[in-house]
């Protein structure tokens, strides 16, 4: 929610407005700042290639929280989906309106497959979807209370 609520600016000043439905209380196997930072990566990409709308959602399994950011932009040529989350790489027309480094999805897919998790890119039924998957922590953490 949080990143989510950075990017509104960005948002905003496009004309992107975005949707969330994430369940709250979710521990997955990451840190704060590489998770914010993967996620940051994600949602600037979304934002520079959506029309109108960037939704976020979440779905957890037995092992993995599944965080999906979609865009209704023109979604990811045959090319991209190849290449997308290579460094540098930036040969996409149908994504041509970014103006990054092509490097936000490559960092983002180091992070999670860090964490021992994924990030794959696809399209949806309109625009791109790109899904972060990150393990979740087996065991909720504990408190230790020093004397």
């Amino acid at each position: 929610f949080d990143v989510v609520q950075e990017m509104y600016p960005v948002g905003r000043a496009r004309q992107v407005r975005f949707t969330v439905d994430v369940p709250s209380e979710t521990m997955v196997v990451a840190d704060v700042r590489g998770i914010t930072r993967a996620l940051r990566a994600v949602l600037n990409n979304a934002v520079a290639h959506a029309e109108t709308l960037v939704a976020v959602s979440a779905t957890i399994d037995p092992k993995r929280a599944r965080l999906t950011i979609a865009d209704d932009g023109k979604g990811f040529s045959d090319e991209a989906l190849l290449y997308a989350k290579d460094r540098l790489w930036k040969g996409d027309a149908a994504r041509s309106r970014g103006s990054g480094a092509g490097l936000g999805l490559a960092i983002a897919d180091a992070i999670a497959t860090g964490w021992g998790g994924s990030l794959s890119v696809g399209n949806g039924e309109s625009g791109a979807r790109v899904e972060l998957a990150i393990p979740l922590a087996s065991t909720p953490p504990h408190r230790i209370d020093r004397d």
